[in-house]
């Protein structure tokens, strides 16, 4: 009897077991459990196809060509250096950036790895948070405590310098302004040189207070920040010019403000850009209404206005999120919807023209680069499927477009310096994540990873990805997820999970597009619905 009992229970157990196994573990969601596995600080060395990767705590470096492997960095020699400078103990190889060929950089350590000299040395950065550098010229922009920016450079012996004196109540100065929109993600922009630093400086001591409640003290308090309601006073925005040598020569910040014109009323002032040469900066200013653009070129030295490049008008909005893209010969890359998509530009200063280079009804979702011989322009786009993205190419001599990713789902790419390769990130509803070497005319020629997939544990339902025509026959896109074991003749409840705002895409050909929450509110047995409606992105104006 004792024996038949503990059958039982051992059946049981194991019933239990698989039931759970069957489900999401919410907890585990949080601690990693269901993490893609991924190519551990996979990135391209700088003037060079050999890719890099850290492995088995050594930074590998691999000829893409050749395939060649060889270690550039072993956790040993950069314990040893480290432990001489500070005494640290490091156990581990910590996620880097690439400065240059020659130099990496460790975000954690706040330091420097520098080859130039054949051998390596190490280079301790600024205490206060560092915000943008450029080693090669020993230039670096830093925050302290307060929020001050200052400038290092080799120049002075790396005494920190003030960015903008400048300031006062309610000045704001190298940080984003205008509520960080139109591709504002930074305050200062170092010259291609290092010569020049631009800078944002924002007054907003004739904006209104506005309250806010913080609910994070035991008993609410008020706090007020400035936010120029629709329609009352907005802040003022100007773009400041740092000399670099002059600072470092005289010990102070040697500035000077472009004499930016603008209209009563205020404009932003968006995607500042130097000249490769250092002789004038393009600021894109938008009025109010956000219905009238214009780039216009400004002498770097005089900060006067020399001419308006490009002028752009439209009933209900323009948005500008990007830079200009300079090429060689006076020649530049300039994206806009002004046809109803977001297509690309060549405009040619010499000849006063510009020529439409992609072209269809599909958006260029981002402008990756330009090889070195200018012959081809790599960008990502939806093409005709909005929930997948493509990497593809356009010639820039005689404008044929070719798609260089075929598999549907969301390509990412990350370019070699002399775009001859890159690494493709591709996943889709299906497929976790797999990461191929290709050649930049999109041949496959090396797997370097295929995810295994976290969830084969768990028991999830189909999604699926589709389309519904609304009333003036556009194509809304939508995707549904079905319970485990879904049974078309019964009836379940129905969660519809929707956002909709402007820049926004639920519905992707991704690997559990949606998120494990709504998965697991399927094994709950609901019917997860999305819409993505006009207003989403890769749909057009």
């Amino acid at each position: 009897m004792k024996k038949i009992l503990w059958i039982f229970v051992f059946l049981f157990s194991c019933t239990l077991i698989f039931a759970q196994e069957g489900l999401i573990d919410l907890e585990g969601v949080f601690t990693g459990k269901y993490s893609l596995e991924r190519i551990k600080n996979l990135s391209w060395r700088p003037g060079t196809n050999q890719y890099a990767q850290i492995k088995d705590n050594t930074i590998l470096l691999t000829d893409a060509k050749t395939g060649k492997t060889e270690i550039f960095l072993s956790l040993e020699s950069l314990a040893k250096l480290i432990n001489e400078i500070d005494g640290t103990q490091l156990h581990r190889i910590p996620s880097f950036q690439w400065v240059d060929k020659d130099r990496i950089y460790f975000g954690s350590l706040n330091k420097v790895l520098d080859l130039s000299n054949g051998h390596f040395a190490l280079r301790q950065m600024p205490k206060e948070d560092l915000i943008d550098m450029q080693v090669a010229n020993s230039l670096f922009i830093s925050k302290n405590a307060e929020g001050h920016v200052y400038v290092q450079t080799a120049l002075n012996d790396f005494e920190p310098i003030l960015l903008c004196p400048d300031t006062g109540k309610n000045i704001v100065f190298g940080e984003s302004v205008h509520r960080s929109e139109w591709g504002i993600d930074e305050g200062q922009y170092i010259s291609p040189n290092g010569n020049y630093i631009a800078f944002y400086r924002m007054d907003e001591s004739m904006v209104e207070d506005y309250p806010l409640v913080n609910t994070s003290t035991p008993i609410a308090t008020v706090e007020f920040m400035k936010y120029p309601m629709a329609g009352r006073t907005s802040h003022v925005v100007s773009v400041g010019i740092f000399d670099v040598a002059k600072s470092a020569a005289q010990g102070k910040a040697v500035y000077h403000y472009i004499k930016a014109d603008r209209a009563a009323d205020g404009e932003f002032l968006t995607n500042v850009t130097f000249s490769p040469d250092e002789k004038f900066l393009y600021i894109t200013h938008l009025n109010r209404a956000q219905n009238h653009a214009k780039l216009i070129e400004y002498d770097l030295f005089t900060g006067e206005k020399t001419r308006i490049l490009i002028e752009e008008k439209d009933n209900r909005y323009v948005e500008p999120q990007t830079h200009p893209y300079f090429l060689k010969n006076n020649r530049f890359l300039w994206q806009t919807r002004r046809d109803g998509w977001n297509h690309i530009y060549l405009y040619d200063l010499n000849k006063n023209a510009n020529t439409l280079i992609t072209n269809g009804n599909w958006d260029v979702s981002e402008l990756i680069g330009v090889d070195p011989k200018e012959e081809f322009v790599y960008f990502s786009s939806s093409v005709d499927k909005p929930v997948n993205s493509y990497i593809c190419r356009v010639s820039l001599k005689n404008g044929k477009f070719e798609q260089l990713t075929m598999e549907d789902g969301t390509h990412q790419a990350i370019f070699s310096s002399d775009m001859s390769y890159y690494a493709d990130y591709m996943q889709n509803t299906t497929t976790p994540l797999v990461i191929s070497l290709r050649s930049s005319n999109g041949k496959i020629n090396k797997t370097l990873l295929a995810s295994k997939n976290p969830y084969a544990n768990t028991k999830l339902g189909e999604t699926q990805i589709f389309s519904i025509k609304n009333k003036a026959g556009d194509d809304l896109y939508c995707r549904m997820i079905l319970p485990p074991d879904f049974d078309k003749n019964q009836k379940y409840p129905c969660l519809i999970y929707v956002y909709g705002g402007p820049h926004s895409q639920l519905v992707t050909n991704t690997f559990m597009s949606g998120g494990t929450f709504l998965q697991y509110m399927a094994q709950r047995g609901y019917v997860v619905f999305t819409l993505d409606n006009r207003g989403t992105s890769n749909r057009g104006a």
